[in-house]
């Protein structure tokens, strides 16, 4: 994302509307910050403030005019944006959990990190189809033509992190009701050998 930042704050004189350039390199500007140096320094939470920061900012782009009646933010480079991002949130979820054996590793102690990471996947699907259907669909003067964004990579990447917490959590839950000296008890290495 940070080229479509540089790009906004660098193209004052050369075509674009002046106005426009204005409104949209001061949305960016609340969130460029936490886009540069890499997203993996950010914990979970903070992670979470910046999908939500970026929603705004995001918003405030879209509904950005400039002097002329035209000059607008265009839907194509829009709907380039929420991939960008989805594609940057979704290799630092990758990044962040790839130290993690995620089928052997201790899960009371990778459940929350998972569920962070699946929600900060599904949050990010979220904000692309709730601005782009129900924000701006109606938006008067720059409505949202055709159907809504759908970041289908950090979507299917949430589910997958959803179906291994729940995998984990079966597993968990079946080691428990079975008795220790059971000889039909499978250590968690054995049962996630597949994997």
């Amino acid at each position: 994302p940070e080229d479509e930042f540089a790009f906004w704050s660098n193209c004052f004189g050369k075509g674009v509307d002046g106005d426009l350039v204005r409104a949209v390199n001061d949305a960016f500007s609340a969130i460029s910050e936490g886009y540069g140096g890499g997203l993996e320094r950010h914990d979970w939470s903070e992670l979470d403030e910046l999908v939500e920061a970026t929603h705004d900012a995001l918003h405030a782009a879209w509904s950005a005019r400039g002097a002329r009646r035209d000059a607008v933010y265009p839907q194509a480079r829009m709907a380039h944006v929420f991939d960008v991002i989805g594609g940057a949130l979704s290799r630092c979820v990758q990044k962040k959990l790839g130290a993690r054996a995620l089928w052997t590793d201790a899960f009371a102690e990778l459940r929350a990190e998972l569920a962070s990471a699946a929600e900060l996947c599904a949050r990010w699907a979220r904000t692309c189809e709730e601005l782009s259907e129900g924000y701006w669909r109606g938006l008067d003067g720059h409505p949202w033509d055709g159907p809504p964004h759908v970041d289908g990579f950090t979507r299917k990447l949430g589910e997958r992190l959803d179906e291994i917490v729940r995998l984990r959590t079966a597993h968990e839950e079946l080691a428990r009701l079975l008795d220790r000296t059971s000889p039909d008890r499978q250590s968690v290495g054995e049962l996630f050998q597949p994997f």
